[in-house]
């Protein structure tokens, strides 16, 4: 009986943003949210091009030391996902690695957001009421990311 190679399949993912190169590598999965909902890429995944939102994004991989599985986190404010079978590349608006999150600004717009949102006297125009969603889903997924940085870091 002939075994196939087992070592895993994987896909090369790259994300920039304005600021450079955030990460180049290769993963075996990629997970975050568009504007149309929850994405998992893996590798042979079908061509696809969309709109990233404020997300806390992982990628799946290995620890090339001990060979065990080993997620990356990060930060997204946005931005555009291009997909092709053994490639990802993400246009980043914002991307920022757990550790440069500030948590207390983030909690601020968090609560600032949802004061808005919640201000039945606030009489807001919709760009207006759109861009407060818009900030409050910011700021609730730079609050993911550290939360899931903090359970990884507990196991």
């Amino acid at each position: 009986m002939h075994l196939e190679n087992s070592k895993p399949k994987l896909i090369q993912v790259d994300i920039v943003s304005p600021e450079g190169a955030l990460f180049s590598g290769k993963v075996t999965g990629l997970y975050l949210k568009s504007t149309e909902g929850e994405l998992g890429i893996l590798p042979g995944h079908l061509q696809l091009l969309t709109k990233i939102a404020p997300c806390s994004l992982r990628m799946t991989g290995l620890n090339n030391s001990e060979n065990t599985p080993e997620d990356i986190l990060l930060f997204v404010s946005g931005g555009l996902l291009e997909v092709q079978p053994n490639s990802a590349t993400l246009l980043a608006d914002t991307a920022l690695r757990p550790q440069d999150v500030n948590e207390s600004a983030a909690e601020e717009a968090k609560e600032s957001a949802r004061k808005i949102l919640d201000d039945q006297k606030a009489n807001l125009s919709p760009k207006d009421f759109q861009q407060a969603q818009l900030d409050l889903m910011d700021a609730m997924a730079r609050l993911q990311v550290l939360e899931l940085m903090r359970r990884k870091n507990r196991h």
